[in-house]
């Protein structure tokens, strides 16, 4: 798999790459509501309807995606509010961080299927450090968003029949 980068600071990325990590960021792949991601068509855009619901979806609030991917306020609000079209790059940008939260999930409920057990205990960080240490892929991101990952693990692990709880560390 390729990754590109969902940082528009060219040096944040580089710095990334320079120690040996990947860039949390799928390229050129368009968002559906059957979640099926495929390679992207200028023709289909995205809805503002679905791209507020993606975003909160992903844990992130306006002032919080202003500070990932580098844009203003207003210009969310009108992206979201179909006053303004939305540009691609944040389209792509907005489904990598989902794509990144749906892999994390799905490589967690792997390992678990390789060695399950009767219940599990998910741990949520409390520290932003501890969170990125523990997970450095998720850089650039608040911690909100590995609590979605935590959520969407939980939800497969109990339609797996497993009983799990969330605990702090």
């Amino acid at each position: 798999m390729s990754y590109a980068c969902f940082f528009r600071d060219l040096d944040r990325c580089l710095d990334i790459l320079n120690a040996g990590r990947k860039l949390p960021y799928l390229p050129a792949i368009c968002y559906n509501p059957s979640r099926t991601l495929h390679p992207f068509n200028t023709s289909q855009i995205m809805h503002p309807a679905e791209f507020k619901t993606l975003r909160e979806a992903i844990g992130l609030s306006i002032s919080t995606l202003v500070k990932v991917i580098d844009v203003d306020e207003r210009s969310i609000r009108k992206w979201e509010s179909g006053k303004k079209k939305l540009p691609l790059d944040v389209i792509e940008q907005v489904v990598a961080i989902d794509q990144l939260i749906t892999d994390t999930a799905n490589k967690a409920f792997d390992d678990f299927k390789k060695s399950p057990q009767d219940s599990v205990t998910l741990h949520r960080y409390i520290e932003e450090e501890d969170y990125l240490n523990a997970h450095p892929e998720f850089e650039g991101l608040p911690i909100t968003s590995y609590g979605v990952v935590l959520y969407r693990l939980r939800q497969k692990l109990i339609d797996a029949g497993v009983p799990v709880s969330i605990e702090y560390v």
